[in-house]
């Protein structure tokens, strides 16, 4: 989130005045940065004019997404990435793997209403968005750079990405505001699926 704040108010900034500016190690920037040029977010330059652009607008970006995109899920608990934990397959359910999820529900709620235009020096967001307005009437040639589609399908699959984490996350809250256990609604999905590929499998060998 430095790095897009930054790079909003320092256009065109070089990798190593980024890295000296925000005191990051440069490998660890260019993960950074890669990460972001492929989420469609940044874009760099070669040569004197060049440097490390951003071609969104902020506005369009959350906190959430910017943390997700850079450094994966936001989880409260690593229990969140089972299956089932160990009190799950003992007891049935727990209450503590509902506690986290609702707890990272709260969170991603929290970060998702954050918009980086919000982090952002007004006066550097609206030299920004005056920049991208400009490039957008030219038809700049960084769309094929970034390997970014002209209606902006790859921001667009990042947003949707997710779109469809927070509908799965919404699941869970209902599964955990009703008293029951995510990984137990998880375990019984699973348990549907395979009953319908059962009943599927006796079908076809009776055609």
């Amino acid at each position: 989130m430095h790095v897009i704040v930054y790079l909003a108010e320092n256009p065109g900034a070089s990798n190593a005045r980024i890295a000296e500016d925000l005191q990051f190690p440069p490998a660890f920037l260019a993960k950074v940065l890669a990460r972001l040029a492929k989420a469609g977010y940044v874009e760099s330059r070669p040569g004197r004019t060049g440097g490390v652009r951003l071609v969104v607008d902020p506005a369009e970006v959350s906190l959430l997404d910017v943390i997700q995109t850079v450094s994966g899920p936001v989880l409260m608990d690593t229990c969140q990435t089972r299956q089932s934990c160990a009190t799950q397959q003992r007891k049935g359910y727990c209450s503590v793997n509902g506690m986290w999820v609702r707890t990272t529900l709260l969170v991603h709620d929290v970060f998702a209403d954050v918009k980086m235009a919000d982090l952002i020096d007004p006066p550097a967001l609206e030299r920004l968005r005056l920049e991208l307005a400009e490039a957008r009437e030219r038809g700049a040639p960084g769309d094929d750079a970034r390997g970014v589609a002209s209606d902006g399908s790859a921001r667009g699959g990042v947003r949707d990405g997710s779109a469809r984490g927070a509908a799965g996350n919404r699941g869970a809250r209902g599964a955990a505001s009703e008293g029951g256990s995510p990984g137990g609604a998880r375990n019984e999905g699973a348990r549907n699926e395979g009953a319908r590929a059962r009943r599927a499998k006796r079908g076809g060998a009776d055609g």
